[in-house]
């Protein structure tokens, strides 16, 4: 269970970071 809850907080963190990436690159 929380091996789980830590992946998926993983995943949000890496999607921001993506994310926030994209737009300084866009801009």
């Amino acid at each position: 269970m929380a091996h789980r809850h830590t992946a998926s907080r993983l995943v949000k963190v890496r999607r921001a970071r993506l994310y926030k990436r994209t737009i300084s690159c866009s801009g």
